[in-house]
């Protein structure tokens, strides 16, 4: 269980610190105290949704690609943390593995390009 959850929260972490709210309710609950003291060390993810916006939303697209931009790089870094591994992988990304085969079919993503980082 510690493993899967250590796994992920490196998935869904928002920069190179995991935050309480990454984990599951019971590990999170008991972080939250320490929470303000490492947003205080950390500028979040605002700045860099801020330049994903602006980059993204410019292009034909606007949003749309916006999201599927981002959701598919999710994927693409589950598969990677996991070795290729699509259970896990959906695990990880709080999906069942049909959704996560159906998501990987939509972007073309494939095992062989994702299983070798």
């Amino acid at each position: 269980e510690l493993e899967n959850t250590v796994k992920r929260a490196c998935v869904l972490c928002r920069g190179a610190r995991i935050f309480p709210d990454e984990l599951p309710l019971p590990v999170a609950e008991d972080a939250a105290a320490t929470r303000t003291d490492v947003a205080a060390q950390d500028q979040g993810i605002e700045p860099l949704l801020d330049q994903l916006y602006e980059k993204l939303s410019s292009k034909d697209g606007g949003t749309g690609r916006m999201l599927s931009t981002v959701e598919r790089a999710l994927i693409v870094r589950a598969l990677k943390a996991t070795h290729g591994n699509q259970v896990r992988a959906a695990e990880l990304l709080g999906m069942n593995r049909n959704t996560l085969k159906n998501k990987m079919r939509r972007y073309k993503i494939t095992i062989s390009k994702t299983a070798g980082g």
